[in-house]
């Protein structure tokens, strides 16, 4: 988590002397050791979105509960996480419904949570109660989905005011979907719904190929995050995740990140 942090704010920097007019990627190259923070739940954190200050909002897509935790980061001189520490969960019990991205409207106050299993989104409030508003996806859209391999990204742009999501890989409809062995990319889809959760527009959005074609015990493939940087401009996350043995606890995997920068 924090060392996703950093990387993002390296990216936001780079991106400043970069032209917009192309898509392009970014390679992070090396590796710092992460700071270890000891006031912070052990939790599966799978989405994070900034409140204001130094306030965030993580999601736990293994939580029993719909919810988040809110979280004190803090960013010494060099962008580097100096400490951490957790304000507590806020949500209500509604079952484990994998949830993977969290978004924070900062026009309206509410935080938004993505729920993977059911393929669908839930408005929260800043003290965890549910708003009672959400975003289902079209039965023609939600029975294309593969299975994990839904909405897996959530950011709010609120230049544009739009809420953007994400399936994570490619739609039955769209065409093959990647797998560890065929080396095709992902086909995705890029949704964004204005303030009354109505949605606007969809783009679609082609990922690179994998880079390995080996049969892998455990396997993941394509868009997993998203964030807004600009009216109408989106960083997007693709990623390559592969583990090369079936036990949980065995340290044999390879992940690898690409981040693009579209408009």
């Amino acid at each position: 988590m924090t060392r996703y942090l950093r990387h993002i704010i390296a990216i936001a920097s780079a991106i400043v002397t970069q032209p917009i007019s192309a898509q392009f990627a970014i390679e992070v190259v090396k590796e710092s050791s992460a700071y270890k923070a000891r006031r912070i739940p052990v939790a599966q954190y799978s989405g994070i979105t900034h409140i204001k200050g130094s306030t965030f909002a993580l999601v736990d897509n293994g939580s029993k509960k719909c919810g988040f935790y809110l979280m004190d980061i803090e960013l010494n001189a060099k962008g580097d996480v100096s400490n951490v520490q957790s304000k507590g969960f806020f949500g209500e019990t509604d079952g484990a419904k994998d949830y993977e991205g969290i978004a924070f409207n900062s026009q309206q106050n509410t935080l938004f949570v993505s729920q993977e299993a059911d393929h669908s989104i839930r408005e929260m409030n800043l003290d965890g109660t549910l708003t009672g508003r959400g975003i289902t996806l079209p039965d023609s859209i939600r029975s294309a989905m593969t299975f994990n391999r839904s909405l897996e990204a959530l950011c709010y742009d609120r230049e544009s005011g739009l809420l953007w999501t994400a399936t994570e890989s490619t739609l039955s409809l769209d065409g093959e979907a990647t797998t560890d062995t065929n080396g095709k990319p992902s086909i995705c889809r890029l949704f964004a719904f204005d303030d009354s959760l109505k949605q606007v527009k969809w783009i679609r959005y082609q990922t690179d190929t994998p880079a390995y074609t080996k049969k892998t015990p455990k396997f993941a493939f394509g868009v997993s995050a998203i964030t807004a940087v600009g009216k109408n401009q989106l960083l997007v996350l693709e990623r390559e995740a592969r583990a090369w043995t079936s036990i949980p606890t065995a340290l044999k995997s390879k992940v690898i990140n690409k981040v693009y920068l579209i408009n």
